[in-house]
C-alpha cells in the first residue's frame, strides 16, 4: 500500500490510486452520455452500417462498415465523435469514435463526451484500458451472450486529466497505432511475396523469372513442376516420428520446462512468440519431447483455418517441448532438407491437400499421423532443394522483422495506454513524431 509521504511530487492520493495533482476522479457517466436515437435503416439511406462485426478488438478506429440494407430492425443513430461501445462480451475490447453519421447494432452503446469535460479520442483509448474492460466484465449478466450495460458502466471510475492533457495523450497512443497499421501493411506486402514466392519456386524451381519459360513442366496430382522433379509421400522422406507431443492437466502449467504450443507460430511457417509457457515434467518427459533444430511440428487438432500449420524448430538456449495437439517429425538429411520440406507444408496446395483429410468436429478438426505422412510433395535434388532454401530465407527473414516489429509497438501501446491513463508517465513531457517520421 502507497503512504502518503511516498507518492510521486506532485501526485496525490485517490480511491482509484495515485493520480497528479491536476487530474480529478469522477464517473464515466459524468463525463459522457448515452445516446438513446433510434433509427429505421430506411429512414437512414446513404448512412454507412457498423456492427459488432465491424469493430476490431483493441482498436479506437472503425476501418470497415456495412449498408443499411444488410439490416430490418431499429438501429441506433450516431454522429462524428460519437464513442460505439460493444457492449456484448465486453472481454472482446470494442470501441471506437465514429468518424462521420451512421446507424449502429443495438449491441453498441452510443456514448457521446461532454465536450466541457472530456474528448472522444481519450474516452474511446480509456475503454481500451485493462481496468474499464475488467469492470466491464464484471458487471455481466446472461450466460450464452452476456452483456454490460449503461447503467454498470456509467459509473466507472475515470482518472481525468485536463483536456488540453487529454488531446495530447489521444494523440501520442494514436502516433502508435497509426506505426502499428503502417507496419502491418508492410508486413501483408512481405506476407503476399513470400506466398507468391513459394508458388513460383514450387512450379520452376530455383531459376531466374526471365528463364522461367525455359523450364520443362509436367502436370502433377499436386500442380505443375519441373519436368525432373519426382513426387513422393511425405512419409517417405520422414526419418523419425511423426510423434504426437505431451499432454498434462492445466493445473501442472507454471513453472517448469518451456512448451510450444499452438498458437506459438502461423500459418506462414513463422514463430510469432518465443514466451512459451511451462510446463512441470519429468525430466523422462523432457527427453521423450524435447525438440531439436531442424525438428518439423505440424498442428493436428485445431480450428480449420488453423488446422495443419507447420514450422520447423529453431535452435533454443534450452531444453523445449511440445504439446499434444501438435505432431513432430525430422526428415531423412540424405533425401530433404528441413528448410526445404517446411516450406512446402506451408502452400497452398499442401494445406488443401491436408484440409481434405480433416475429420470435421463442431469445434476442432483433426488430423492423424498417417494423414500427414500421406501428404504428396514435390522433391528435386538436394542441391536445388538447397537452392529453393536460400531464395526463401531472405524473404523470411523479412516477414520475421517486421513481425518483431509489430510485437514491439503492440507492447509499447499496452504499455503506454496504461501509463498515460493513470499519469504515471505525462504525455506533456513526450516528443511526437513528424507524419514523415511515423
Amino acid at each position: 500500500m502507497i503512504e502518503p509521504t511516498d507518492l510521486p511530487r506532485g501526485f496525490r492520493m485517490t480511491g482509484i490510486g495515485p493520480l497528479p495533482e491536476a487530474w480529478t476522479q469522477c464517473e464515466l457517466g459524468d463525463v459522457a452520455a448515452l445516446v438513446r436515437t433510434k433509427v429505421h435503416p430506411r429512414q437512414a439511406p446513404g448512412l454507412p452500417y457498423v456492427g459488432l462485426e465491424h469493430l476490431d478488438t483493441g482498436d479506437a478506429t472503425i476501418r470497415r462498415r456495412g449498408s443499411p440494407a444488410q439490416v430490418r430492425s431499429m438501429k441506433g443513430r450516431f454522429r462524428a465523435d460519437d464513442i460505439l461501445y460493444g457492449k456484448l462480451r465486453p472481454y472482446l475490447d470494442k470501441a471506437a469514435v465514429a468518424e462521420g453519421d451512421g446507424i449502429c447494432s443495438t449491441d453498441i452503446l452510443i456514448l457521446r463526451a461532454k465536450p466541457e469535460r472530456a474528448a472522444p479520442a481519450f474516452l474511446a483509448h480509456l475503454l481500451h484500458t485493462s481496468r474499464f474492460i475488467a469492470h466491464a466484465v464484471g458487471t455481466t449478466s446472461g450466460t450464452n451472450h452476456p452483456r454490460t450495460s449503461w447503467d454498470a458502466i456509467g459509473r466507472f471510475a475515470v482518472a481525468l486529466p485536463p483536456l488540453p492533457e487529454q488531446r495530447r495523450i489521444a494523440a501520442v497512443l494514436d502516433t502508435v497505432r497509426r506505426a502499428i497499421e503502417a507496419t502491418d501493411m508492410v508486413l501483408a506486402a512481405a506476407r503476399e511475396l513470400k506466398r507468391s514466392l513459394l508458388q513460383y519456386l514450387f512450379t520452376y524451381g530455383p531459376v531466374p523469372h526471365d528463364q522461367a519459360d525455359q523450364v520443362e513442366l509436367k502436370e502433377t496430382e499436386i500442380g505443375p513442376m519441373p519436368e525432373s522433379w519426382a513426387v513422393v509421400s511425405l512419409g517417405s522422406v520422414v526419418a523419425v516420428g511423426p510423434q504426437n507431443g505431451v499432454y498434462k492437466h492445466a493445473s501442472s502449467y507454471g513453472s517448469g520446462t518451456p512448451i510450444i504450443r499452438i498458437d506459438a507460430f502461423d500459418e506462414h511457417g513463422q514463430f510469432t512468440s518465443r514466451a512459451f509457457k511451462r510446463l512441470a515434467l519429468t525430466p523422462e518427459e523432457v527427453e521423450r519431447y524435447r525438440v531439436c533444430a531442424g525438428d518439423i511440428l505440424v498442428n493436428r487438432v485445431n480450428s480449420l483455418p488453423q488446422l495443419g500449420k507447420a514450422v520447423m524448430v529453431p535452435s533454443f538456449d534450452e531444453a523445449t517441448v511440445f504439446e499434444s495437439n501438435m505432431m513432430r517429425f525430422t526428415v531423412d538429411s540424405e533425401r530433404a532438407l528441413p528448410e526445404y520440406t517446411a516450406a512446402y507444408l506451408v502452400t497452398e496446395p499442401c494445406r488443401d491437400q491436408l484440409l481434405g483429410m480433416a475429420r470435421r468436429a463442431v469445434a476442432q478438426s483433426s488430423v492423424n499421423q498417417g494423414d500427414v505422412k500421406s501428404l504428396l510433395i514435390p522433391l528435386p535434388g538436394l542441391p536445388e532443394q538447397c537452392s529453393v532454401s536460400e531464395a526463401l530465407k531472405w524473404v523470411s527473414a523479412k516477414v520475421a522483422a517486421e513481425e518483431d516489429r509489430r510485437r514491439a509497438l503492440q507492447a509499447l501501446l499496452t504499455s503506454l495506454l496504461h501509463d498515460l491513463m493513470t499519469g504515471r508517465v505525462r504525455a506533456n513531457h513526450l516528443e511526437l513524431p513528424t507524419e514523415e517520421q511515423t
